[in-house]
């Protein structure tokens, strides 16, 4: 129950039954393709609260989470100690340092972003630094084109330089995959599938690819390619639930999800 300062008897209530449900249901929609679910949580858990949300999905066995940017992350922590967590906006300069010293995951996006990223984590570090790379498709919001192959090869050369960091997975976000009758998501997929080809030219082949979102999960087509490209990398597949977790999106009563709040 959420209290307010006025004299109305209004409040919401928020069902932790709900939330494990959703997850459990989403979770296993992903492992039908063989691939692990990531818990999105920024924007305060949409609105729902982000310190329950997180607290109930780590009891529930989930491993991997997402924030937008890293001032989520800290107002987080402790609770995401011994969790996978990804920094989903990028870096800012004199960010780097923050998520190496808190163990954060950051989603990276261009060459400069890098250079942040590899000048934070020492050079005898005992293991490389997990780091993600975002591709952009179409969705036009932030990454590396998908045919920028000059900044692709660059990204690939300054990682080859720094063995203290890891490229972990490759990442791109879709714009538009709730919708069945545009053909963006899968010039979005085909435009992953060459990025990737152009990586492994420069010797990077990530142990994990992710794409999918809330919608993705259940359209057979996106998930089938997904696969496909994950499988031809040689690598694991992630999906990242956002709003379905919550009990919303397309046809989410249809699929078993209830809505938390």
């Amino acid at each position: 129950m959420m209290a307010s300062s006025s004299s109305r008897p209004t409040w919401a209530e928020l069902s932790r039954v709900a939330l494990r449900s959703n997850y459990r249901i989403l979770r296993e929609q992903a492992a039908r393709a063989d691939a692990d679910a990531v818990a999105v949580i920024k924007a305060n858990a949409y609105g729902h609260g982000a310190v329950e949300a997180l607290a109930t999905l780590a009891a529930g066995a989930c491993d991997w989470f997402a924030v937008t940017c890293l001032d989520e992350a800290l107002l987080l922590q402790p609770q995401l100690k011994g969790h996978r967590t990804l920094v989903l906006s990028g870096l800012f300069e004199g960010e780097a340092p923050v998520t190496v010293g808190h163990g954060l995951t950051p989603v990276l996006g261009s060459v400069q972003q890098l250079a942040w990223q590899a000048e934070a984590v020492p050079s005898s570090a005992e293991a490389p630094f997990p780091l993600h790379l975002e591709i952009d498709t179409g969705m036009a919001r932030q990454g590396i084109q998908w045919d920028d192959a000059a900044n692709l090869a660059a990204f690939a050369a300054h990682l080859t330089r720094h063995p203290q960091l890891l490229l972990e997975a490759v990442m791109t976000h879709f714009a538009s995959p709730e919708d069945p009758g545009s053909t963006q998501t899968s010039e979005q997929l085909d435009r992953l599938r060459a990025s990737l080809a152009t990586l492994r030219e420069h010797g990077i082949a990530p142990p994990l690819i992710h794409a999918g979102n809330s919608a993705s999960l259940f359209e057979a087509d996106q998930m089938a390619t997904l696969r496909e490209i994950a499988q031809q990398s040689g690598s694991r597949l992630l999906l990242r639930p956002g709003i379905a977790l919550y009990g919303y999106g397309p046809h989410a009563t249809a699929r078993g999800l209830r809505p938390v709040l």
